[in-house]
């Protein structure tokens, strides 16, 4: 007789793990917008972030805190402040790949 078990994060491949990972934090339309934003900027303090994307401080510092957790963006301090850059340039290519999938699917006919 067959069992069907349980799938655990830990029992997938790491990469499908580490992408899922990333299309969650993603999946919050705030963490798109920040990180377009650090795109088109090049860098930007949470500060900045918070007043271009019309969110809090703390709503903006929560997800920075998750693009760091799946390493989408770094930081480096300057001075008493904390300055974000996208982590490779390869999140840049992503951002537009998955933008443009999104225009196009909104395109087609049903």
């Amino acid at each position: 007789m067959h069992q069907s078990r349980k799938l655990n994060w830990f029992d997938m491949d790491e990469t499908l793990y580490r992408a899922s990972q990333i299309c969650r934090v993603l999946g919050n339309p705030k963490a798109i917008q920040i990180l377009e934003e650090i795109r088109r900027l090049g860098q930007s303090t949470p500060g900045d972030l918070a007043s271009r994307v019309n969110r809090s401080l703390h709503a903006v510092s929560v997800a920075l805190k998750h693009l760091r957790e799946i390493q989408l963006v770094r930081y480096q301090r300057d001075g008493k402040h904390a300055v974000y850059r996208l982590k490779d340039r390869q999140v840049a290519g992503m951002l537009e790949k998955v933008k443009r999938l999104a225009d196009h699917l909104r395109k087609i006919k049903k």
